[in-house]
């Protein structure tokens, strides 16, 4: 396509609106409902793919100023920003029809939730959110509210679980950074406060609901309460009250048990949540100040909601003492004080006036009085209807009155006012890395640890302790937190070496027992990729990569983001890349229950490519011509999977969400960013990444994610069908046997019928035009591979056959 035409084309879709395409190919009569949705997924795969090829075809990065200015509307923001006010206004206006009928309301959803989820798998949830955060705040008192609402709850119960999770978090932190930034006091009982809070939950209740409940409570519960710790306690309260509406309710039929709770069942449920958390003793004793005041935040906030029978008949007083007893014990006098204020709490809202607990705290202390005063917010019950009517978001002008209401002063004599300054000790930046606090230097009152002294068990091969510069053995870590220490003591040497070496044993010790792993899993994954062998230490690499795997298969939900959010920042080196990378690999195997090797090189190399070009080196390059009884026999495969069908593929769980998913999102941001060096221009690190995706596909099995996998991986792979790089043109072609070998041949046709057309033309220029003898072997495979299926199921793939333009 030359530029002149591209541009007019461009053109045409900054005027035009998303619902004209929509109205094109939804309500097409003449199409079934199938091939409307293969048309649609076709033009949401371009639609979303419009900035990159723009850009590549104009160059735009050779920084043309007048190029810029014509096309400045296909900048990410510009561009998906609009694509997503123009879903929602298409959403908007059918929900002002009234209700839909079926049909009409499921190819509605379906289109919907294809182009908002594809727009978050590509990394733009944050764009998605700036563009639908207002206009979702001006439908709050839409007249067709429960049908506006219900196509939401629809379209978002569509997103796989790691979509969701994006969008949600996104949408969170949104609220946090451009709601809430003005808030001195998270425990602001203002009336004014109050409303915007209450806004807010009503605004992710018009998208999250009963149809997405499971999902969405898993992601509260685990995710936000108690694993996330990314979030401001103004932000748990918006969850709390969100949470106390109801949207996330079980039926009215539902029984918990004898006991039914009715509106406070999700309240008590996440309390049971987070209670066994709070009151474990290693996050009592090495968890965070940070994360500690978090959750126990989280408890006040809801106490505050529950009557003094429902927390007694839920048996909350009883569950909660062992952990104040353990909070109590502590020697830091900031630990402890967090146990007297929950204990204090909990005693004045079940007990009589006479029998409530009083540890006599400092009344002055602005701490204490802000987290006492948590149990007092309670958004959810707090009616402010008179003074905060919800018409002020219906126009523009209400608009400006909304922003005055926000700005005003509270002239409530009894609200206490703390000073930001101060108050930043009690709400310190979760999303900063926190070094667990010691509890006192008074050494007499912790537990004994057998660190640096002499082994009793001097003999034990496992035990990989060595003596220090004085003569003192210095034994094996016996806790996570002891290995933190131990790896983080730059002048000691001894303690480095034998914590790196018993790193991997001590961490599969540690796992699925209890919550030390997981609390200290993110800060050891820290020091671990960015720990160097400053002291030469012998097979050094080799046991950081040993720990690294088994501390991704022992908290993946953790660690897995983590450790892939790190692969695509760029204060790594090369090396240190290409360890994540491996380490990626050997975690996905050793899930999905394959055999590797526990210490691994962090240069060894990807035999795959090499294991495949033996299998077919003997294979004629007229291989195409030669029948079906010519194919690789799959015995091999099928003797391996009989020896292996009683294993567990704990793989499959984290395949999508944990992953591919977030793997390939990076890989698109980055690629984006023009400016800077990234592993588009490094061959031996795209090799490593696209042979990473490649493990990654082939350890999962069985998965409803598959498809889904497939495409977006095809995806990938056809987008770099251009490069020039013998190496990456093989993991690539490798790449693309792994997904013919994952996908049944009939999902091969039915769904990916173009990819496979669009394949065939590439791969019979790879086998004609490439000198490389390993390239063509591999090409041939497909070559083979695409022919039989178009055989097979050419009737299928007869509508797939017309030639791309």
């Amino acid at each position: 396509m030359k530029k002149s035409s591209l541009r007019g084309y461009m053109q045409s879709l900054q005027n035009d609106s998303l619902s004209n395409s929509y109205h094109a190919i939804i309500c097409d009569e003449g199409m079934n409902q199938s091939e409307k949705k293969a048309n649609w997924i076709e033009f949401v795969n371009f639609i979303c793919s419009v900035p990159e090829r723009s850009a590549n075809l104009m160059a735009l990065n050779q920084g043309r100023q007048s190029q810029q200015e014509e096309v400045s509307y296909l900048n990410d923001v510009n561009f998906f920003g609009k694509l997503a006010v123009d879903i929602e206004t298409l959403i908007f206006s059918k929900s002002e029809c009234g209700e839909l009928n079926e049909d009409a309301m499921e190819m509605l959803v379906f289109a919907s939730g294809e182009l908002i989820s594809k727009i978050c798998r590509i990394g733009h949830s944050k764009i998605l959110i700036q563009a639908l955060y207002p206009l979702l705040l001006k439908r709050l008192n839409f007249s067709n509210r429960q049908v506006y609402q219900n196509i939401w709850h629809r379209v978002i119960a569509r997103f796989l679980p790691h979509t969701l999770e994006s969008f949600l978090s996104s949408l969170l932190l949104y609220i946090q950074k451009y709601e809430f930034s003005e808030i001195v006091n998270p425990a602001s009982i203002e009336n004014k406060t109050r409303y915007q809070i209450r806004n807010v939950a009503e605004v992710i209740g018009l998208l999250i609901g009963k149809i997405n409940s499971g999902t969405a409570s898993y992601l509260i519960k685990y995710k936000y309460f108690v694993g996330g710790k990314q979030f401001s306690i103004i932000i748990l309260r918006v969850l709390c009250c969100f949470l106390s509406l109801g949207y996330l309710q079980r039926q009215p039929d539902d029984v918990d048990g004898n006991l039914r709770l009715g509106l406070d069942d999700d309240l008590i449920s996440l309390l049971k949540t987070l209670i066994p958390s709070w009151s474990d003793p290693t996050f009592i004793k090495h968890g965070s100040i940070a994360s500690q005041i978090y959750v126990t935040s989280a408890i006040l906030i809801i106490f505050g909601y529950l009557p003094k029978e429902i927390l007694i008949k839920a048996a909350i007083p009883r569950e909660i003492t062992l952990g104040v007893t353990r909070w109590l014990e502590s020697s830091s006098d900031r630990t402890r004080k967090l146990g007297m204020i929950t204990a204090e709490m909990l005693s004045r809202l079940t007990d009589k006036p006479e029998n409530i607990l009083d540890f006599e705290m400092d009344t002055e202390d602005e701490e204490i009085r802000c987290l006492k005063q948590l149990i007092e917010v309670k958004d959810g019950m707090f009616d402010i209807k008179d003074e905060f009517p919800k018409e002020i978001n219906q126009t523009d002008s209400d608009s400006e009155e909304y922003k005055r209401i926000k700005e005003t002063q509270s002239d409530d004599k009894d609200q206490i006012e703390i000073s930001k300054t101060n108050f930043n000790n009690l709400v310190t930046s979760v999303n900063e890395q926190h070094t667990p606090e010691v509890d006192s230097d008074d050494e007499d009152d912790f537990e004994p640890y057998p660190m640096e002294v002499e082994s009793e068990n001097s003999d034990d091969d496992d035990d990989k302790s060595i003596p220090n510069t004085k003569g003192k053995k210095i034994t094996s870590p016996v806790y996570i937190i002891d290995l933190i220490r131990y790896l983080r003591s730059k002048e000691e040497p001894e303690k480095i070496e034998v914590g790196i070496k018993n790193a991997g044993k001590l961490i599969r010790n540690k796992m699925n027992f209890g919550m030390e792993l997981d609390d200290n899993a993110s800060e050891l994954a820290r020091i671990l990729i960015n720990l160097q062998d400053n002291f030469n230490i012998k097979e050094f690499e080799e046991s950081r990569q040993e720990a690294l795997t088994a501390l991704l298969c022992g908290s993946p939900k953790i660690v897995v983001p983590y450790i892939i959010q790190q692969l695509f920042e760029n204060r790594y080196s090369l090396s240190d890349k290409l360890m994540i990378l491996s380490v990626i690999s050997s975690s996905a195997k050793e899930l999905a229950g394959t055999q590797i090797n526990e210490n691994v090189s962090s240069n060894q190399e990807f035999h795959l490519i090499d294991d495949l070009t033996q299998k077919t080196s003997d294979m004629s390059l007229t291989t195409l011509k030669i029948p079906k009884e010519n194919r690789f026999s799959r015995r091999p495969q099928v003797e391996a999977a009989r020896k292996n069908s009683t294993k567990i593929n704990k793989f499959n769980e984290f395949a999508a969400k944990a992953f591919f998913f977030p793997l390939t999102s990076g890989f698109w941001m980055l690629t984006r960013d023009r400016e800077q060096n990234n592993m588009v221009y490094e061959p031996v690190l795209l090799q490593r990444y696209i042979m990473t995706l490649t493990v990654c596909v082939q350890c999962s099995t069985n998965i409803s994610d598959i498809l889904q996998i497939t495409r977006e991986f095809w995806d990938l792979i056809l987008s770099l069908r251009y490069y020039d790089d013998q190496a990456v043109l093989s993991a690539l072609l490798y790449g693309l046997i792994t997904i013919m070998n994952s996908v049944p041949e009939r999902d091969l046709a039915e769904t990916f019928g173009k990819e496979l057309i669009e394949t065939q033309k590439w791969v019979n220029v790879i086998f004609e035009n490439n000198m490389n003898e390993k390239s063509k072997s591999l090409a041939v495979w497909i070559m083979v591979k695409i022919e039989e299926v178009i055989n097979s199921y050419r009737q299928l793939l007869i509508g797939d056959l017309l030639p791309l333009t």
